[in-house]
């Protein structure tokens, strides 16, 4: 019956009359060109979200996927927004200390460069799903761009050339990531066509046999077969099992806006609606964007969002997560007390606001490489997706019968009591491994309306920093009533509790006399390079729709 509700209601977003103009926001231009062609061809966004998804498969090969998983948060006029979950998914003979040696230590790399690390990719899966009730082009057409880049080639550009170079040591450590990466020992040079004739086969089988071939088809078998060989432990039934979930998204009342954010087993919609709760208990309206006052104000909140957050947030299929308790006004105006003026409480003074769910600390390891990019049709409707390998390039393994790289996700899992890893994440039980289980995540695509008409839609990749990061850049829109290239670009900090520093972009770490004012007030700095890199599509109250990519990364807007 689903099937036919979803088909339906692919064909009434044909029928809506033109609104307003093709809109693409992407990380890569190759990617952004295929979306805008798609949407010329009379695709909607959905249509073009997928194709993107694809395309990005090979001309985004460090984050985009179908190794992978995530998230997207889907708006038609008229409609509240709805929340597709396509994160992997812990394969069935997954354990809890999987990771672990005999003296229950952390096996180095184990969870991010083994063939183990891999969880049940979701990207196929969910990208059929979104098609499937929303799409209006054949499905074979979708993904044709795809095929067609990855068997004719396309030529690496410098920001490709330098994350190869980056990660050359992982990626040249597997023998199939080495023959496409590092041919002859060395990085991929810029502007030589690269050419995926194994991944090209690959989707030109999706693109006959839709999600069914890469998870039951020919495809599957050999995903696993090969995978099996390098010790890897998904199985032809998870592959089998795997569903991607429609979810309701964290619906957030704010200065006027109906901000809706995805909800578990992303952790980011909780924790900015935490945020934005706490803020109400302030003069919001009196600050000003990157104030000493404004950077203080949110570090402080932040730091008790993310103890929250590390605390008690988990797969909500597998773990009762009563996450509506930490959104409740009563509980975060108590949170906001004991929020003090000039006198930074100290993390370790920072404490679960609900009280401990263990004694014991569990590790909650995520990575910064993923992508967003988000697509509005002349009709309105508008896609926002966030998905990712997790690491860059995952692993760092290529199966070259399929020529599919593979994820690490299983490393977001929670790992071992007191042990930091390396963004300083400490979490709770909720997040520990179990068969089956959807790690938890900070990606955070989200859609915003005012007045029930689009307003916004938003998304950046930075592992843990997505959540400030998509936090800042809609204060930016809507309360600092800054443009969408504006807040893009504006400098970012962000703070996740443990370690007790507040991370500034250099613009602001060498504002002496920011650093120094905040310093009195007992917050810890620390200088980071970059935060994120967010994507915009912004519809101001004066209806004109403005898009924008972050100038940190190598972002492309796209309008027709």
């Amino acid at each position: 019956m689903k099937q036919i509700v979803c088909l339906f209601l692919g064909v009434l977003l044909a029928v809506f009359p033109a609104t307003g103009q093709n809109t693409v926001v992407a990380p890569e231009p190759i990617a952004a060109e295929v979306g805008i062609k798609i949407l010329m061809q009379g695709g909607n966004a959905m249509d073009a979200a997928v194709a993107i998804g694809f395309a990005l498969s090979v001309t985004y090969p460090q984050a985009g996927n179908i190794g992978g998983g995530g998230f997207a948060m889907v708006y038609r006029p008229g409609n509240e927004p709805v929340a597709l979950d396509f994160r992997e998914t812990a394969p069935s003979a997954a354990a809890r200390n999987m990771y672990l040696d005999r003296n229950g230590n952390v096996i180095p790399g184990a969870s991010t460069l083994s063939a183990s690390s891999a969880g049940v990719p979701g990207t196929v899966r969910g990208f059929s799903e979104l098609w499937r009730c929303y799409g209006h082009l054949p499905w074979k057409r979708l993904l044709i761009p795809a095929i067609h880049l990855a068997k004719e080639g396309y030529q690496i550009s410098s920001y490709q050339h330098q994350a190869i170079l980056s990660h050359f040591k992982k990626l040249s450590a597997d023998t199939g990531s080495c023959r496409i990466f590092c041919p002859g020992g060395k990085a991929l040079p810029v502007n030589i066509l690269l050419h995926r004739p194994a991944l090209a086969k690959t989707l030109k089988k999706i693109a006959n046999h839709g999600a069914w071939e890469f998870y039951r088809g020919k495809t599957a078998g050999k995903f696993v077969k090969e995978l099996k060989k390098k010790g890897g432990i998904i199985t032809l039934s998870d592959l089998k099992n795997y569903r991607a979930l429609w979810r309701t998204p964290v619906h957030i009342k704010f200065n006027g806006d109906d901000l809706y954010l995805m909800p578990l087993p992303s952790s980011g919609g909780i924790a900015i609606g935490e945020i934005l709760g706490m803020l109400k208990n302030f003069n919001a309206a009196g600050l000003k964007a990157n104030s000493v006052e404004t950077i203080y104000l949110l570090a402080e909140i932040e730091k008790r969002a993310y103890a929250d957050r590390n605390t008690y947030l988990g797969g909500p299929d597998s773990f009762p997560v009563f996450w509506q308790r930490l959104l409740m006004p009563a509980y975060l105006e108590k949170r906001a007390a004991g929020i003090r003026p000039n006198h930074a409480t100290p993390s370790a003074g920072v404490f679960p606001g609900l009280g401990p769910v263990e004694t014991s600390g569990l590790i909650i390891k995520e990575s910064p490489q993923t992508t967003s990019y988000a697509v509005m049709d002349r009709k309105g409707n508008c896609v926002s997706v966030t998905y990712t390998l997790n690491g860059s390039f995952g692993n760092g393994i290529l199966l070259e019968k399929t020529g599919i790289l593979l994820n690490n996700e299983m490393d977001d899992f929670s790992a071992k009591p007191g042990t930091p890893n390396l963004y300083g994440l400490v979490g709770g039980i909720a997040n520990a491994i179990a068969p089956g289980k959807r790690m938890l995540s900070s990606m955070t695509p989200a859609i915003v309306l005012r007045n029930g008409r689009f307003r916004m839609a938003l998304g950046s990749p930075g592992g843990s920093t997505i959540i400030t990061t998509v936090l800042q850049t809609y204060l930016n829109l809507s309360l600092f009533s800054m443009n969408a290239k504006e807040a893009v670009a504006a400098p970012r900090f962000h703070h996740q509790w443990l370690p007790n520093v507040i991370n500034l972009e250099p613009q602001l770490y060498e504002n002496k006399i920011l650093t120094e004012r905040l310093r009195k007030s007992g917050q810890r700095l620390q200088r980071v390079r970059k935060l994120g890199n967010a994507i915009i599509i912004f519809r101001p109250d004066n209806g004109k729709t403005e898009a924008a990519a972050d100038p940190r990364g190598s972002g492309v807007t796209r309008i027709q």
